[in-house]
């Protein structure tokens, strides 16, 4: 079982419906009914407690995640990781007080610190190999080439009885090629850097290549088939799916260009149809393996005791958040501060209606359905703002709840008191004043030209 690019993500964010995947209590409970079928291996590929440095006001909180999410794998019990540049993001001591002895499972190959090894699942021997982008400062020390560390240990591995190679690539996804390229020993790698939510493997340079996704949205399966043979490993549902994409995007030009093709065209249509006929059943015999993306669905029950675990975070987000929020930052001189939509409606109340009706609206209502009023990575894109001289931090947001027309336009103080001065507004809004909030982990199928005409009616312009 593969899971890649937790980033901190202990639950969902559920800013939208196609987000209600993942969970750290989930993913456990999934792994668990793995486990009822048989002999499991899991492993974790970085970057897993942090995505990237946060403003101040978050740091408490950030780290609180890292602690929980570093209790949450210790009692799921995993097997081997790969760990990125991220986990020390917070400093080196931080880490060993999170990690402890965790962190002697990392199987990465070009740092000093790094094991790789092999792993028994029933009989069969799981070579993992771990590879991190030369030149980064990571737990285990400072990173060197990967490829010739990743291909003596493989072919150590391969020495000592490994039946299969897995590579686990903490690096992004066109460094993990290069490497693949080099070293012919590894069946089959798995990225940890941005990793797509692919449902099939992908043939890689000699091999095969993995990518689960990240956030704990997805978990990736591999199940092995008389993998203690001899000879290559194989995929053999995923190739033919492969050969089958292909064979239909053929099929489609071929039947376009029917009409004026004539007997030679009907003739590669019909040998196309019957290609994908024989792609009904693929082969069930030999070394091989078989890949799924397995979903965190909310269906799942959430795994106790690390379901109270996450609960209790919740709980303390209020007065360890509350902490750290500060005071609204004082307007400067000669610049505008907030001033909330009802001073707005006073004359523009087409646009203030047209906007009660929209999903801005509810913005708050939301993070109060799921408690999540205190929690700060949640309350940014929920106010209007936030850390903005004369707008909101957390605990102080009164007249400022909601995504409202400041939000887009800027802070109105002066276009109000002016009577309306255009020039002491901003008319226009871009999309990348959206994508702040409406980004890859929020909102990944925003589309700015699709989206913008729901929020604006009577009284707005399209640009």
């Amino acid at each position: 079982l593969v899971v890649s690019s937790l980033i901190g993500y202990v639950e969902p964010c559920g800013c939208t419906v196609d987000l209600h995947l993942g969970g750290i209590a989930r993913i456990a409970t999934a792994v668990r009914r793995e486990r009822t079928l048989g002999p499991t291996a899991v492993v974790v590929v970085g970057p897993t407690l942090f995505e990237k440095k946060v403003d101040a006001h978050r740091v408490a909180q950030e780290q609180a995640k890292a602690r929980l999410l570093a209790r949450s794998l210790d009692k799921i019990g995993i097997d081997a990781t790969v760990l990125s540049p991220n986990e020390l993001l917070y400093g080196r001591s931080f880490f060993d007080e999170v990690m402890g002895e965790k962190s002697n499972l990392d199987v990465t190959a070009n740092t000093n610190g790094g094991d790789p090894r092999i792993i028994k699942i029933g009989k069969l021997k799981v070579g993992l190999i771990g590879a991190v982008e030369a030149g980064q400062d990571l737990p285990s020390g400072r990173s060197t080439t990967p490829v010739e560390p990743v291909i003596k240990a493989a072919r150590e591995l391969k020495s000592l009885g490994a039946h299969v190679i897995i590579g686990l690539g903490a690096m992004p996804r066109a460094q993990l090629r290069s490497v693949s390229k080099s070293v012919s020993d590894v069946d089959i790698w798995v990225l940890g850097d941005h990793p797509k939510e692919e449902t099939t493997a992908a043939q890689f340079t000699d091999g095969y290549l993995v990518e689960a996704g990240d956030r704990g949205r997805n978990i990736g399966r591999l199940v092995f088939f008389n993998a203690d043979q001899s000879g290559p490993l194989t995929d053999p549902v995923g190739d033919t799916a492969r050969k089958r994409r292909r064979l239909e995007g053929q099929l489609r030009i071929a039947r376009i260009m029917r009409s004026a093709g004539g007997a030679v065209v009907t003739a590669k249509i019909a040998k196309l149809e019957a290609d994908l006929k024989r792609l009904d059943t693929p082969p069930t015999d030999g070394k091989r393996f078989e890949y799924t993306l397995v979903p965190i669905r909310q269906a799942l029950v959430r795994t106790a005791p690390i379901n109270d675990w996450v609960d209790q975070y919740n709980d303390s987000l209020k007065a360890l958040n509350l902490a750290q929020a500060g005071e609204v930052k004082p307007v400067p001189k000669g610049t505008s501060g907030y001033v909330g939509r009802e001073a707005c409606q006073d004359c523009h109340d087409d646009a203030v209606t047209f906007w009660r009706t929209t999903r801005h609206a509810n913005a708050w209502k939301t993070l109060e359905n799921d408690q999540k009023t205190f929690d700060a990575e949640c309350v940014s894109c929920h106010v209007t703002g936030w850390q903005a001289p004369g707008g909101t931090v957390l605990g102080k947001v009164k007249g400022l709840t909601d995504v409202q027309c400041e939000v887009c336009h800027g802070p109105g103080s002066r276009h109000v008191e002016s009577g309306g001065d255009t020039d002491l507004i901003q008319l226009k809004v871009t999309e990348s004043t959206c994508t702040r909030c409406h980004n890859e982990h929020h909102s990944p199928k925003f589309n700015f030209d699709k989206y913008v005409r729901k929020i604006v009616g009577k009284g707005h312009q399209m640009r």
